[in-house]
């Protein structure tokens, strides 16, 4: 738990001080955090977040990189954090993350990674995850990512387009008006959202109300 803290301030720390490269926006983001670390009413539950990372670092890498160990870069430490750390109270404070970086940097295996601690690793009933993009290929980029990482995995059974568990299941979906009606998710990722047309992130939030916890990534 030491070890995730200090590499996650240590990178904010860095943002801020220059010695990490970040734009505008990031630096925001740096100072947000270290404004809501300081809060009476927030707290970074950093057991947590360890937990989180360390599920996504003991599943296997796929693609060109497979078979090698899967080390969590500084950054996606720090969005993992980010995204199942902060409690605001006994609730979940984040519940939508933008995670935007360039191509080939590992966001879709980090999604990957995200959606099976929501399915897998939290062990937590009732988990609906969903993939959402304007074309079902680009949908399911993500979710073939999570198929290959979960095979190995106990009580897993892995479908030719969907995860299922006892705790839930993940599929892919179009960002189509019809495909998102009745949608209940406790984790949804939005692939490519630049090229959305129409309201679906705010019919997305909508979807979440009824959840204490629930999450949403954009990539």
């Amino acid at each position: 738990r030491a070890e995730t803290m200090h590499a996650v301030q240590t990178h904010v720390e860095g943002i801020l001080s220059g010695s990490v490269p970040a734009n505008r926006w990031i630096r925001l983001a740096a100072e947000r955090w270290q404004r809501d670390m300081r809060r009476s009413d927030l707290r970074m539950d950093w057991e947590v977040v360890d937990r989180a990372g360390g599920f996504i670092q003991s599943l296997r890498l796929v693609g060109d990189s497979a078979g090698q160990a899967w080390r969590l870069l500084p950054w996606q430490q720090w969005l993992v954090a980010g995204c199942v750390g902060w409690m605001l109270g006994d609730l979940p404070r984040t519940r939508m993350c933008l995670c935007q970086v360039a191509r080939k940097n590992g966001k879709s295996t980090l999604a990957a990674g995200l959606c099976l601690w929501e399915l897998i690793g939290k062990q937590t009933p009732g988990r609906k995850v969903y993939v959402i993009a304007n074309k079902k290929e680009q949908a399911e980029i993500v979710l073939n990512t999570a198929r290959d990482m979960a095979r190995p995995l106990p009580d897993t059974d892995v479908l030719w387009r969907s995860i299922r568990t006892p705790w839930g299941d993940m599929s892919a979906q179009t960002a189509a008006e019809k495909s998102l009606d009745g949608l209940d998710p406790s984790l949804w990722v939005g692939d490519e959202v630049a090229e959305w047309r129409g309201e679906f992130i705010a019919k997305l939030e909508t979807a979440t109300v009824g959840r204490k916890s629930a999450l949403g990534l954009l990539i």
